[in-house]
């Protein structure tokens, strides 16, 4: 599937059934370009979550991913990263703090 984002178009691979899905299913809404940030923001509201961007939400996956084992690299592509560097420089922050101390 071909999206369009801020830095272009992005080839998005879905599995075969989220295809058979999205083929036969009509469209979810029409909505104009800020809808689901909107959206986000009025749940965040709703739940009483403080400081929360919807780009949270992207980070919180990535992470994930890292966190279960999965290569740098995969995860660099899943992101749309140009280059494994941008992601680490982006996640490797993320992970200093699941590092216990330790003594050598």
């Amino acid at each position: 599937m071909v999206v369009r984002g801020k830095t272009g178009r992005r080839y998005v691979k879905l599995n075969t059934q989220a295809q058979n899905i999205l083929q036969e299913i009509e469209p979810l809404w029409s909505y104009r370009k800020d809808y689901v940030s909107h959206k986000f923001k009025k749940e965040v509201r709703r739940l009483g979550i403080r400081n929360a961007r919807f780009h949270d939400l992207r980070r919180t996956f990535g992470l994930n991913l890292i966190k279960q084992g999965m290569s740098i690299y995969k995860v660099s592509k899943l992101l749309g990263h140009a280059s494994v560097r941008t992601t680490e420089q982006h996640y490797a922050p993320l992970l200093t703090v699941d590092i216990e101390d330790f003594e050598l």
